[in-house]
């Protein structure tokens, strides 16, 4: 994604500190000791910067007025199974514990909040790897989501891989909408203190795929148009979710001429607000690392609605900005807050008047969200303790293969270990203990050797890890204990690119190729060297 500003913050959510700057080769090395947690390599990279919420200057003239109701929405997307802080090599944002206070913050502000998911919530990567806690980890952000407030979300193909073949589906699927789903309905009313929120669900055909084939998306059209024909009692305003393609949700968008938004997810790049011919195209950042929030002002019948910037968009911001401050606020300085909500409510109603209007931020979910307890916590723990369990049971499910820790190796290879030990693989663990994360399984996994691999470790007790902690060997090559007995026998996996990518994905390494992070490998450089002497005159 190119680097754009970010969109504005407000004192509730504190800006992101600058990116670092580096060339390419240097931004491998940094990346590497930025996710792998080497304290002696700088500050984490802040994260990519977002995509400005910039649509189409002005307002429409008006329609037929009615009283202007206001409401919010926060809504997510691409979520991927995430459920504690995400950051690695980025500042740690993003969590359930956060996202429930920041939602709760905003159910302070007033205004009915209706909180919204896009899909790809459930499983880990991006195209929902099959890993071995995958149900688990599934029903735990079900439960996760529900608690923080969850009133509707459309499934992705990679969520409803979950429950195949009909099995029994988890409580949280009564909230799930998707036109082309079996068994799933198309459209949900939501009611919240007097305002209705209407939400089409549209379940997309995969990472790349489209829709458009086979009139497929024009019997989307028809099915969403009669359900939203049916809904009794009519909603004020309706909106779209969608993890479809681009092409479908424009085509959604422009068919459905009632829809006032469309939501959808970030896919390959977090685009700025589409405008179609009817309702904008809005996407959300992934990994759960912001609330993407929209305030809307509905001041005439269900139809498109104008996202507002610029000058326009100015009394929105300063209504937007106090009511983020307001829950902050206590006596004296909440009641001043309140005055200035109410005097730029009336400029922002003044232009809601006979239109719907909309203003777009998103909020990251930083540490000034953190705070002990909350509705959550007893789940997070459930699922940490539960993830350990898990663990537990890969290590001893085969007995025939058997991890030996880096020491093993110096027998033979000792130039190889005495240049790992300098590289950022072998300091890995110590990026965790700033960020409390030395007793997570969601961290562990790639800050250590073997962790819940068979014949590995499946312990995070401080001397246990002062076997097992960094990136060794075997992280890489996998059990050695074979290679120890028949080393010609057994030389151990080579490293490929699919190796690296179990720890180096996308969310963890945005910026990671293969190639130039491969030469940066101590054992690779090592024999380079090696080479180099042979060859020499």
């Amino acid at each position: 994604m190119p680097a754009v500003p970010s969109p504005p913050r407000t004192p509730a959510s504190p800006p992101l500190p600058k990116s670092v700057a580096a060339g390419p080769g240097a931004l491998g090395a940094f990346l590497l000791a930025g996710c792998l947690g080497s304290e002696g390599s700088g500050a984490p990279l802040a994260l990519p910067a977002l995509t400005p919420r910039v649509a189409g200057a002005g307002l429409p003239p008006p329609g037929p007025a009615i009283t202007v109701k206001r409401l919010t929405i926060a809504w997510t997307g691409e979520v991927r199974g995430e459920v504690g802080v995400c950051g690695c090599p980025t500042v740690p944002y993003g969590g359930f514990g956060r996202r429930e206070r920041y939602l709760d913050r905003l159910r302070e502000q007033g205004d009915p909040v209706f909180v919204l998911d896009a899909g790809d919530m459930l499983t880990k990567g991006a195209h929902g790897e099959q890993a071995p806690d995958l149900r688990l980890r599934a029903s735990t952000v079900l439960d996760l989501s529900l608690q923080v407030g969850l009133d509707a979300w459309v499934p992705s193909l990679t969520d409803l891989t979950v429950w195949p073949g009909g099995s029994p589906r988890h409580v949280g699927w009564d909230a799930a909408i998707g036109t082309n789903v079996p068994g799933l309905p198309t459209t949900t009313v939501i009611e919240r203190d007097g305002v209705r929120v209407g939400v089409v669900g549209i379940t997309g055909a995969g990472a790349g795929r489209s829709l458009g084939e086979d009139g497929a998306v024009d019997r989307i059209v028809d099915a969403i148009r009669r359900s939203m024909a049916t809904a009794n009692p009519a909603p004020d305003v309706w909106v779209a979710l969608s993890n479809a393609d681009t092409g479908t949700n424009i085509r959604v968008a422009e068919g459905v001429p009632a829809l006032a938004l469309l939501l959808s997810t970030r896919g390959g790049d977090l685009d700025p607000p589409r405008l179609t011919k009817s309702a904008p195209i809005l996407e959300t950042p992934d990994r759960g690392r912001f609330v993407s929030v929209v305030r809307l002002a509905v001041g005439t019948a269900p139809g498109p609605a104008t996202v507002v910037t610029g000058p326009t968009a100015q009394p929105w911001e300063a209504w937007d900005d106090a009511l983020e401050r307001l829950p902050l606020q206590s006596g004296k300085a909440r009641a001043a807050e309140e005055v200035r909500i109410a005097a730029a409510w009336d400029q922002v109603a003044s232009q809601a008047a006979g239109r719907t209007v909309a203003l777009v931020r998103d909020r990251p979910l930083g540490s000034d969200l953190d705070a002990p307890g909350g509705r959550v916590a007893a789940t997070l723990s459930e699922f940490q303790a539960a993830s350990l369990g898990a663990a537990s049971d890969r290590t001893t499910f085969d007995r025939t293969v058997r991890y030996v820790a880096a020491g093993a190796c110096a027998g033979c290879h000792d130039n190889y270990l005495a240049a790992w030990a300098v590289n950022d693989h072998a300091k890995a663990w110590q990026g965790l203990v700033p960020r409390d994360g030395t007793a997570d399984p969601e961290c562990v996994a790639c800050h250590s050797t073997g962790w819940g691999e068979p014949g590995g470790n499946a312990s995070v007790d401080e001397p246990v890890m002062r076997t097992w902690h960094g990136v060794q060997c075997e992280a890489c090559h996998g059990p050695m204990s074979a290679h120890l007995s028949e080393p010609r026998a057994n030389p151990g996996r080579a490293v490929t690119e699919a190796t690296c990518l179990t720890c180096h994905d996308p969310a963890n390494s945005p910026e990671f190729d293969f190639g130039t992070y491969y030469h940066q490998l101590s054992c690779v450089s090592q024999k380079a060297h090696a080479d180099e002497r042979k060859t020499a005159p």
